[in-house]
């Protein structure tokens, strides 16, 4: 996992550190133990963690980079503002019980789409 800290001056490279090996995750709080190189331990909010790029990497030698449902979800994460809080894509329950998409999906309809396809065909799930 990567996380994002602040940099000092708005003229610093980056923010995000990584990657970092999750020790404990904590939903309750909202938070992940990292461990960083020396063996440093750091609570980090949700907001502020993401899986490392090399997952991305992974994904784009598996599947091939012209794969268009995987460029669709790689351009949109690489689109997101840094802290933003986490977006819940697919389908909840409404109080009738019946499924309605969540709001992000709503929003991001192909995004939507995308991850549909992707953890259908590739994660077989």
């Amino acid at each position: 996992m990567d996380y994002y800290r602040p940099t000092a001056t708005k003229d610093d490279w980056g923010g995000w550190n990584g990657p970092c090996t999750v020790i404990k995750n904590d939903p309750d709080w909202g938070v992940v133990t990292l461990r960083k190189a020396g063996n440093r331990e750091i609570l980090v909010h949700y907001p502020n963690v993401r899986h490392t790029l090399f997952i991305e990497c992974f994904m784009v030698k598996e599947m091939g980079s012209d794969h268009s449902a995987l460029r669709t979800v790689i351009e949109f994460i690489a689109g997101l503002q840094a802290g933003r809080a986490a977006m819940t894509f697919g389908y909840t329950t409404t109080k009738q019980g019946s499924l309605q998409q969540t709001s992000a999906s709503q929003m991001n309809p192909r995004v939507h789409l995308a991850l549909q396809f992707l953890i259908r065909n590739y994660f077989r799930l």
